[in-house]
């Protein structure tokens, strides 16, 4: 993986007093010392690993020293519906495991302490709470899909803490989302432990049982996207791939079928599956109760990249592509999706389906 390297010069290595975890300081001209950056992540679980490798690149070129990220516990736009929610910043070390990302920093040679604020201001947390991490946190109420700008904030001079509105990078869509680099990354990271838990708990239940995982993209901001022009019907995702002779194999003999929906409408999903012969659709609200929105997004993407079968929504769908990806990275080859064509849902192979871009 290519990220914007740094020129490293020799690497001092030591013990975290506090969190016991090691931190590398770069004695490199290029790393401005005692200088941090830190940034304030928002968006679903795939804007949030695009965005921890925009930080990284970021910082390779800049050469300060990166602090981990805290992201918003729940998109804005989706907490709009969802009134008992509250707008809120978490630390990245609740649904990523922050090892995975600081390994990755290290490899690539970026500054970094692994830790959300530097050894140094550990005395002065509670200012820096008060003064910066509270900052922001309240979603742009008359525009949800909008986040509320951000103006960089400095904590002693030291710290400069950014929201993901001041970042823009040039070409973003070609040089981030679909960039191989950037998938490679992300395939890197891990769950955070809770998260892992609750995956192999889900997983452990299944049996031998085939396992199908489906992304129904059918929540309510897509339904409203130009009209609908981009939805499609949970009964009609549901007929387009139960007519396939990929389910139609999997359910010869009478063989009982997993079957786990990745959705922010699982209620509607489930509703969809009900009357198919021979399907167990697989519920986690038991192993993800008390998990925020990001968390339980995190679960999702995970049992969709460890299902024996994957189908995606190829209607424009971020989440189900980084799954893909990961999916073949891991040697997994049944990865099949549906998209909207002439107002009917279509089925096939990932690789073979065409994109349809339903904003056309």
């Amino acid at each position: 993986m290519a990220l914007l390297l740094l020129a490293i010069g020799s690497l001092a290595e030591w013990k975290d007093p506090v969190n016991n975890l090691e931190i590398v300081a770069l004695n490199s001209t290029k790393c401005v010392v005692h200088r941090y950056t830190k940034e304030f992540l928002e968006g679903g679980i795939t804007n949030v690993m695009e965005r921890l490798y925009s930080m990284a690149t970021t910082a390779a070129s800049n050469g300060k020293t990166v602090l981990l990220p805290h992201i918003r516990n729940t998109p804005c736009l989706v907490n709009q519906g969802h009134g008992s929610l509250r707008s809120q910043w978490i630390p990245l070390s609740q649904v990523f495991d922050r090892n995975s990302y600081c390994q990755i920093l290290a490899k690539e040679g970026v500054c970094y302490q692994c830790s959300s604020i530097p050894r140094e201001f550990e005395h002065e947390r509670e200012d820096y709470t008060k003064e910066v991490l509270s900052y922001n946190e309240s979603c742009n109420k008359d525009h949800p899909d909008v986040p509320v700008p951000w103006k960089q904030r400095c904590f002693k001079k030291s710290i400069t803490s950014v929201g993901m509105s001041g970042f823009k990078p040039k070409n973003h869509r070609t040089t981030l989302r679909y960039s191989k680099n950037y998938f490679e990354f992300a395939a890197q990271l891990k769950p955070s432990a809770k998260v892992e838990h609750a995956i192999k708990t889900i997983i452990s239940k299944l049996g031998s049982k085939p396992f199908i995982a489906v992304h129904m993209r059918i929540e309510i901001d897509w339904q409203l996207l130009r009209g609908g022009k981009c939805y499609i019907h949970p009964k009609d995702i549901v007929h387009s791939i139960t007519s396939s002779n990929k389910f139609q194999e999997l359910h010869r003999n009478g063989t009982q079928i997993a079957l786990f929906t990745a959705s922010g409408e699982k209620d509607k999903a489930h509703m969809a599956w009900k009357h198919v012969k021979g399907i167990q659709v697989i519920t986690t609200d038991e192993e993800t109760s008390g998990f925020n929105w990001q968390q339980k997004s995190l679960v999702d993407q995970e049992l969709c990249r460890r299902s024996d079968v994957f189908v995606g929504a190829m209607v424009m769908s971020t989440f189900s592509q980084m799954i893909t990806y990961l999916r073949k990275s891991d040697g997994a080859k049944d990865n099949y999706g549906y998209t909207k064509k002439h107002n009917k849902a279509k089925f096939g192979s990932w690789d073979e389906i065409p994109f349809f871009h339903c904003f056309t």
